[in-house]
């Protein structure tokens, strides 16, 4: 059951594009206090609630340093065998954890080419989710009902 403050996307008939305003996520750019560390020691941590079946479009964790670089991560967990047909339910909060060495620096767009991997973690200022439904092929989602809350980074 979700309750109290979280973030989430409760919508009818998303439309198979890449942003909408209503569909952003952000923090204020601020000093979190990390300490210094590499992407090799950490997790992005999050408490996820699928209410409905998701099957399509994912979330773009963007992780943006003092610096102006981005480290992005696409958070599409039903993207699997497992639930690739039938969509990823939770039946309540979920925690998961991605390695922060999964989140790559981009240009725009664009990934950095080599790959580049966040170097220090206490320069982080930033960290924006957005849910996009542009990916190629997308379809209208009919119903989505995801919530987020509790994002962190936390050691392995």
């Amino acid at each position: 059951m979700i309750s109290g403050r979280y973030s989430r996307i409760k919508q009818t008939d998303l439309p198979a594009a890449g942003y909408n305003g209503s569909w952003v996520f952000s923090t204020c750019y601020f000093d979190f206090g990390l300490p210094v560390a590499s992407h090799d020691d950490k997790y992005f941590k999050m408490e996820v609630d699928v209410v409905e079946a998701w099957k399509a479009g994912y979330y773009v964790i963007d992780i943006g340093m003092e610096n102006g670089d981005h480290f992005k991560y696409r958070f599409k967990p039903w993207d699997t065998d497992t639930y690739r047909t039938t969509g990823l339910k939770t039946d309540g909060w979920k925690t998961f954890y991605i390695p922060l060495s999964d989140f790559y620096k981009y240009n725009g767009d664009t990934q950095a080419d080599p790959i580049v991997r966040i170097s220090d973690i206490s320069k982080i200022r930033d960290v924006r989710v957005d849910f996009s439904n542009g990916a190629t092929g997308a379809k209208v989602i009919a119903s989505h009902y995801v919530a987020l809350d509790n994002l962190r980074i936390v050691d392995k």
